[in-house]
């Protein structure tokens, strides 16, 4: 029995040493103690798991926090030698290694026949009582399961309160612990009916010797998991053997060898290429972090010498693009001296430069000295242009034919684009229609599909599953509770009004009626540094557009111009209305892919929107939107609306190229010339790192 007694445990030292935030120790020891204390409801976020679905993941208070870990550490001293040397998640001395090296021991054994499974919903759909009930065998001081009562019942909080009647709260400390105290009468049964296996969580693979033997031992296995109130995942469970191979925890086992799982490897080899797109430095260090993790799992039990040289190829060809590409703006000593410090085992970085060197002369030879960086300019903007479709015409439909993206319109083909330059594709229209092959080939060429309705607000996108994996969510909320919020919030809000600001400044060298504008801007954002609230600082923004959109007007010849969002049918508005829509999908592409969860933000109020992209937009809509729709007024009459207020088509195809002009044009971006496009997806790299790391966020400020 666990005989230790709620004095025992909640001492206000331990509360200390297991809590990362000050409170008052002695009184929440108190309170504890006297039974009085009360957990804080939890904050609920959902993320994204590689088959699509959603993982609910709960959020605890600090304090709740502490007192869960206090607990644990004294728990699992006490449950952790009960449990099964079959079991292998959550448990120190066990991890994913030593269950992938038992599984190739029951080769070795000839244990060829397995059942594969896992437990449906298993976090969400314990049994509270039958959990209690279990405690209650080992617990001594009732007083210990009644506080675990408590967290296990603890509601959420997510548009409104929730009660919680089942399940464990994936994200709390505790649960890890719990899910094995009830699963540990699964693995005694396993092991009174002398079958053979693996448990990693809810995942498990049973072993047998014999096909007959498998399937006797699978009906006894769903039995009892059906008896303690769970279910399989039927989907996801079936019989194998060795010879035909099966995955498991990430490999893929057929017969002596163990591979990385196809699936896995695909992933592991495009997440280290997506590293090229951070600035140098901090590519080398995310590089050397992800080859080097690889390496201490995936190489330690992988028997496929070509999958693991596949995987350092991958390596040195990603750095040495990059290098490559570095030595446009960089000296070879300034990218040796930058390296000096930097060793990723097994890779040789000199030589790689040596060699993106020789290959960058190699290619610049071709060129005329002169003519790179307009040529290199055009070349981007041009690249970017045609890495776009828009469909605003009703009946459209969308499909793909030898490796083309096809439009058919009353079943002809109108027009065809190669979908290895497609990028993004933006539907404005209704009857557009396409079919589930089509959405498969823009996910697997990581073309986003992304809808706009006529009101130009964007409402929806279609991206690969695997873009979206906010592993930042849980820092974000705590942000978000912090006095950290305030300081993502001023500096969003700084760098919009600066680019207001210098786009005033700009085009008041040739208005010259814009000063007045310009000074009292200036003004307002002197006052962020002393905003005391996310409120205040709105305030400041709305002062600041007022004067902001006064200017514009004076630019366009509007002199009583007044700026709508909602429901606009003006040219003016309507033009710039459209304008952000291109802009909202691609930051909110760029926040996605950068991990991070695109529904919690810091200075627009959390709402059922993605309301990070609202941030983060306030950076480019100046430099991208609004100097594209500007121009495209003062120097064209294309832009106009129809009689429905709505934006013409030669109104639409003009901002939509001015804007992709924006999108390709070079802006110099820590030392280096980057396109707006790139930047975009830099600033949402380094916005997660700076929330990741509790570091200083710099907005993107431009230069007109």
């Amino acid at each position: 029995m666990f005989s230790k007694k709620l004095e025992d445990i909640f001492t206000p030292e331990n509360l200390k040493q297991n809590s990362k935030s000050e409170f008052n120790y002695e009184k929440i020891s108190k309170e504890i103690i006297e039974g009085t204390y009360i957990p804080k409801p939890l904050k609920h976020i959902e993320i994204s798991k590689p088959n699509g679905e959603k993982r609910p993941i709960a959020i605890a208070d600090e304090i709740d926090k502490a007192i869960q870990k206090t607990l644990y550490v004294e728990l699992n001293s006490f449950f952790d030698p009960l449990f099964s040397n079959h079991s292998y998640g959550y448990r120190p001395e066990k991890g994913t290694l030593k269950a992938i090296k038992r599984v190739k021991d029951y080769y070795k054994r000839k244990y060829y026949h397995i059942y594969k499974s896992d437990i449906d919903e298993f976090f969400e759909t314990i049994d509270h009582e039958k959990l209690v009930n279990l405690l209650d065998l080992y617990i001594e001081d009732k007083r210990i399961i009644r506080l675990i009562s408590q967290y296990l019942k603890n509601g959420l909080i997510n548009d409104g309160f929730k009660l919680h009647e089942e399940g464990v709260h994936q994200g709390d400390v505790l649960s890890p612990l719990l899910s094995n105290v009830y699963l540990n009468q699964f693995d005694m049964f396993l092991e009174r009916e002398n079958i053979e296996f693996v448990r990693f969580a809810d995942d498990f693979v049973l072993f047998f010797k014999t096909f007959d033997d498998a399937k006797k031992g699978a009906r006894k296995c769903d039995e009892f998991v059906e008896k303690i109130g769970l279910k399989l995942e039927k989907e996801k469970s079936y019989f194998s053997n060795f010879e035909k191979g099966f995955s498991y925890l990430g490999c893929y086992f057929k017969n002596s060898t163990v591979y990385i799982d196809k699936e896995r490897f695909k992933r592991m080899e495009e997440s280290i290429k997506s590293l090229k797109s951070h600035p140098l430095k901090e590519m080398l260090e995310k590089m050397k972090m992800k080859y080097e993790g690889i390496k201490r799992y995936y190489f330690k039990v992988v028997d496929s010498p070509k999958q693991i040289k596949s995987l350092k190829d991958t390596v040195i060809v990603t750095i040495t693009q990059k290098f490559k590409e570095e030595f446009q703006n960089r000296t070879k000593k300034e990218i040796l001296d930058l390296i000096n410090n930097v060793e990723i085992d097994g890779i040789d970085l000199k030589r790689i430069v040596k060699v993106a060197y020789e290959m960058y002369k190699s290619d610049k030879s071709l060129i005329p000295e002169r003519k790179i960086s307009s040529q290199q300019k055009r070349a981007v903007k041009n690249l970017i242009k045609s890495s776009m479709i828009v469909i605003s015409e009703y009946g459209i439909f969308l499909g793909v034919a030898k490796n083309k993206i096809t439009l058919k319109k009353r079943g002809k083909i109108t027009k065809t684009f190669s979908k290895s330059r497609i990028k993004r594709i933006i539907i404005n229209s209704k009857g557009v229609s396409f079919s589930s092959n089509f959405v498969h080939m823009c996910v697997k060429e990581k073309i986003s599909l992304e809808f706009v309705d006529y009101a130009y607000n964007p409402y929806a996108m279609i991206y690969a599953h695997n873009m979206g994996y906010p592993k930042t969510a849980v820092k974000q909320l705590e942000i978000l509770n912090s006095g950290k919020r305030l300081e993502f919030a001023k500096e969003f809000i700084r760098a919009k009004l600066t680019n207001q600001k210098n786009y005033l400044r700009y085009l008041n060298k040739y208005h010259k009626n814009l000063s007045d504008e310009v000074a009292k801007i200036k003004k307002i954002i002197l006052k962020i540094k002393k905003a005391s609230s996310v409120e205040e600082l709105m305030g400041l923004e709305g002062s600041c557009g007022s004067i902001y959109w006064q200017g514009i007007g004076k630019v366009l010849n509007e002199k009583d111009f007044r700026r709508i969002t909602k429901g606009a049918k003006d040219t003016i508005n309507s033009a710039f209305n459209y304008g952000y829509a291109l802009l909202y999908n691609k930051v909110q592409e760029a926040l996605v892919r950068a991990g991070l969860a695109v529904n919690i933000s810091f200075l627009h109020s959390l709402d059922n929107k993605p309301t990070l992209v609202f941030d983060m937009v306030e950076e480019f809509r100046t430099y991208v939107v609004d100097r594209a729709v500007v121009f495209a007024l003062n120097k064209s009459g294309d832009i106009d609306v129809d009689v429905d207020g709505r934006l013409t088509k030669k109104a639409r195809k003009r901002i939509v190229e001015e804007v992709n002009e924006r999108f390709g044009s070079l802006h110099k971006y820590n030392k280096e010339k980057r396109s707006i496009e790139d930047i975009i997806n830099l600033q949402a790299y380094s916005l997660a790192k700076a929330i990741n790391n509790d570091k200083e966020y710099k907005a993107f400020v431009a230069r007109f």
